[in-house]
């Protein structure tokens, strides 16, 4: 807690040199959606880039809006069990509306997260001949039910973030606000990541060290997408297991199953 209090910053730390093989660059289609009016209030140019529409066509419409027919109906079926707090995240085939991308079927997931006394969803949305495994698992190799999402102007300043800090760092996401997520001048540091994502039409990524509330280094992988006609960048914060999966091991194989048992029961429930 005092790195937040006396220098404004989440403390960096050196990380193995190994967990190093997770930086990268990759295609992460995604979008924020209040869940209070299903309104997408901000989307990256991937996800624009996968739906076949301009901003203008999805920031400030309803997310379900984006599906055609049955689809639409259950997206807002399944947005209003969210908004009920009947369940916290979901994955299904859509079939997208009318646009200039020829692959309409796609495979959605949707996460609910909590910003303070707001309800938003995490939205990806991917091809389906792509793996039905959740982009970020496909790029990691590891799923973890942890995970903060936020906002940083691009002088690296916290315009917002999830409740999940308070349990994954053991800061009030409220002490996070209005502070810069990383120390300037370190060349490793998330705001020369946060300058890369500026500058890159893919997400970015690599593994950092956070101090948490009680001075204690953990290890995350922080994601960092520039937003479409947004000056601000999304950010997603994910712990780093004590030992990392190789990517498509028989975990991600296990996880593609759950998944799609989960896809069949709510197609059942939803119907």
């Amino acid at each position: 807690m005092d790195d937040v209090a006396n220098n404004g910053v989440i403390a960096l730390e050196p990380i193995q040199e190994d967990l190093w093989g997770l930086v990268g660059k990759f295609e992460l289609p995604l979008a924020l959606m209040a869940l209070s009016d299903s309104t997408i209030v901000a989307a990256n140019d991937a996800l624009l880039q996968r739906v076949g529409k301009s901003s203008a066509q999805v920031v400030g419409h309803p997310g379900p809006d984006l599906f055609t027919g049955t689809d639409r109906e259950n997206a807002h079926l399944a947005v209003e069990a969210m908004q009920k707090g009947a369940v916290d995240f979901y994955t299904a085939e859509r079939v997208l509306t009318s646009s200039s991308t020829s692959q309409n079927l796609v495979s959605v997931w949707v996460r609910a997260i909590e910003f303070q006394d707001r309800r938003f969803a995490l939205v990806q949305i991917c091809a389906r001949n792509e793996p039905l495994i959740n982009p970020l698992v496909e790029q990691f190799g590891f799923a973890s039910l942890e995970m903060a999402v936020g906002l940083v102007d691009p002088d690296g300043t916290v315009s917002s973030v999830s409740c999940d800090t308070t349990q994954m760092l053991d800061i009030p996401s409220e002490e996070i606000i209005g502070q810069q997520l990383a120390r300037t001048g370190n060349q490793q540091s998330l705001y020369d990541l946060i300058q890369l994502g500026r500058r890159e039409r893919y997400a970015v990524s690599m593994p950092v060290g956070l101090k948490d509330g009680h001075g204690m280094t953990k290890r995350f992988c922080c994601i960092v997408t520039s937003l479409a006609d947004s000056p601000s960048l999304a950010f997603i914060l994910i712990p780093i297991p004590e030992s990392p999966a190789p990517k498509n091991d028989n975990r991600a194989a296990q996880l593609e199953q759950h998944l799609l048992r989960m896809r069949m029961k709510f197609k059942s429930v939803a119907s």
